[in-house]
């Protein structure tokens, strides 16, 4: 009988819709459904939770369990046997023999003919290594209270085993190192803590070396960004914490992340409704088909930021600076110019007053209602947008014959509209 389950792509569109209907946020949910905020988190990011927090998380957004769930049935390929068969593969008939004892310490990873080293030689395999203490912002290890830097941790590993140990990632819990090296170090790597002779490095204990194939790091890498999102919900990041992350398809509805710096982060398809990102800085950031509907992005930064296909009805991007964001039109062509792609950025009723606009690529925009009073619109490309009963007053970057053209189209513009070009 299963005892987990999860929702279906259709039954989680139906949850995020029920509890934008309700207006709670995750930590709210958590608490009608009486369970944690991770359980939430993981039932929003479709991961397995147990059936009856399921059960009681649809109650209280009012659905009906058969409809949006699908049952857990067994598998082969589950995060504990991908472990044990990594394990399997590890096992080898080399020993590794003790020269004063003659006792054996271990086994060394078996290795098929020198074809094999030729084979890897300029390939790398990668693992894990686990160390005691906490991680602490900046890269940095707290231990018995000194601190140390991870790169400085890895380069004396480097040194005294002579491996070329290179940092592809950290995450937090008992600190995780995800590592890369020559198929050769990272299997003497293994060998060298299993037979004990590797404990410890700069007085840090290592806990664990974990070889790594594609599917554990595949979950180790979803780990870390259901941990991620754990953290942005409960309120728990700061300053640069978000830049560059991968927060691709994330669900953070009414998320705060006031004056966060998001800078080149991937938020393609996010939902990012009714978020707070005042003053937030998303320059370079990816919000392709992100869903910002009635997102309070005042004063935010999102300089070459890619908007393609953005929901920002109702958004408030008064103060916004959006120089060189692509808002507009997103188009594939091909050799016989035929269109195949369209994609066009919804900004009915925003307001962008006061909005650097400039050189910004509003080719078929969706701007119907809008407010851009006052807002910089040097260079913009407005062809084709829909301007009906959008405010330009005082808005600047606008010729006369632009201005027609608009009025045309059905904007509206008060006695200052234009400003000298």
């Amino acid at each position: 009988m299963e005892r987990s389950c999860r929702l279906s792509e259709e039954g989680c569109e139906k949850a995020k819709t029920a509890i934008k209907k309700k207006g709670w946020k995750q930590q709210e949910l958590a608490d009608f459904a009486g369970c944690s905020r991770q359980t939430v988190v993981n039932f929003y990011n479709r991961k397995p939770i147990d059936k009856g927090y399921s059960k009681q998380i649809c109650d209280v957004l009012e659905l009906t369990f058969e409809d949006v769930v699908e049952l857990e049935v067994e598998k082969t390929a589950t995060k504990n046997n991908i472990y044990a068969q990594q394990e399997s593969a590890n096992k080898t008939d080399i020993k590794l023999v003790n020269d004063e004892t003659g006792g054996v310490i271990t086994t060394l990873p078996k290795i098929n003919g020198s074809e094999a080293n030729k084979n890897t030689s300029k390939q790398e395999s990668k693992a894990v290594i686990v160390l005691s203490g906490r991680l602490l912002l900046g890269a940095l290890i707290e231990l018995n209270g000194q601190k140390y830097d991870v790169e400085e941790v890895l380069k004396q590993l480097n040194k005294q085993q002579g491996f070329d140990l290179k940092s592809i990632d950290i995450q937090e819990g008992s600190i995780k190192i995800i590592v890369s090296d020559s198929p050769e170090n990272i299997d003497r790597l293994n060998v060298l803590f299993k037979s004990r002779n590797l404990v410890e490095v700069l007085g840090i204990p290592i806990e664990k070396v974990e070889l790594l194939n594609n599917n554990i790091e595949k979950i180790y890498i979803e780990d870390k960004k259901l941990q991620l999102i754990e953290k942005i919900i409960a309120g728990e990041v700061s300053g640069d914490d978000l830049v560059g992350t991968d927060l691709s398809y994330a669900f953070l509805y009414k998320v705060d992340l006031l004056g966060i710096n998001l800078q080149k982060a991937n938020l393609a398809g996010a939902d990012l409704s009714e978020a707070e990102l005042y003053e937030a800085n998303l320059e370079l950031a990816n919000l392709e088909l992100a869903n910002l509907v009635g997102a309070n992005l005042q004063g935010a930064n999102l300089q070459g930021a890619n908007l393609q296909g953005a929901n920002l009805q109702r958004a408030n991007l008064q103060g916004a600076n959006l120089q060189r964001a692509n808002l507009g039109l997103a188009k594939l062509i091909l050799p016989n110019s035929e269109t195949v792609r369209v994609q066009i950025a919804n900004l009915k009723g925003a307001n962008l007053q006061g909005a650097n606009l400039q050189e910004a690529g509003l080719v078929f925009a969706k701007l119907q209602g809008a407010n851009l009073e006052r807002a910089n619109l040097e260079g913009a490309n407005l062809e084709d947008a829909s301007v009906e009963d959008a405010l330009f007053s005082n808005s600047s970057g606008i010729t006369p014959e632009m201005q027609k053209d608009l009025e045309r189209r059905g904007a509206i513009f008060g006695d200052k509209s234009f400003a000298k070009v």
